[in-house]
């Protein structure tokens, strides 16, 4: 009985029972108001053992509808609705500006979204340039929702097929503390 027992243990131990290989997720996010447009930035960072496994990033733009009297950002493009007087004209040099799309790479290529102020103008700018990212290995994205009100896309990393290189220009690291880290000292609120 005790050969049969010591047998039982060794083959649990092996097999991995007893320990926890389930991947977990930690999820970090920040959302930011500016010009009539709510953008929340989500990170999901699927790990095990503290390695980062997979990374699904969400922008979620969605423009605020106290806004619907305005035509056009001090424009007064067709006469009928009072413009906003307001806004101010530097609004777009401030910190407070729509804008975020996932790491260095994307946000050099598409900053001019620093300067849009609607959903289309966000959309059009981020379709442009993401078409360009379409042949790294371990990324893609999708469009999730694309309305004249809200527009939302979601981008995918897979740490085992993305290089090291690709990886680095996305501002992403595979140690899980060290994601953390970066992201909560920008702002981010993680758990």
């Amino acid at each position: 009985m005790k050969k049969l027992f010591i047998i039982f243990t060794i083959l649990f131990v092996l097999s991995g029972c007893g320990e926890n290989n389930d991947s977990k997720t930690l999820s970090c996010s920040t959302t930011d108001k500016a010009n009539g447009i709510t953008t929340t930035t989500k990170y999901d960072f699927k790990y095990k053992n503290d390695e980062v496994e997979h990374v699904t990033i969400t922008y979620d733009y969605v423009r605020d509808n106290a806004n619907d009297e305005m035509d056009g950002v001090n424009a007064d493009t067709d006469g009928l609705n009072e413009d906003n007087d307001n806004v101010d004209d530097n609004v777009v040099n401030s910190d407070e500006v729509v804008d975020g799309v996932v790491g260095d790479t994307i946000d050099e290529t598409v900053d001019t979204v620093t300067t849009i102020l609607d959903i289309a103008g966000i959309k059009d700018d981020n379709e442009d340039q993401l078409s360009n990212f379409n042949n790294i290995e371990g990324f893609s994205y999708e469009v999730a929702t694309d309305t004249d009100d809200h527009y939302k896309v979601v981008y995918e990393i897979d740490m085992n097929k993305i290089s090291d290189d690709d990886l680095e220009a996305f501002d992403i690291d595979r140690d899980l503390a060290t994601s953390r880290s970066n992201y909560e000292d920008t702002g981010y609120t993680c758990k």
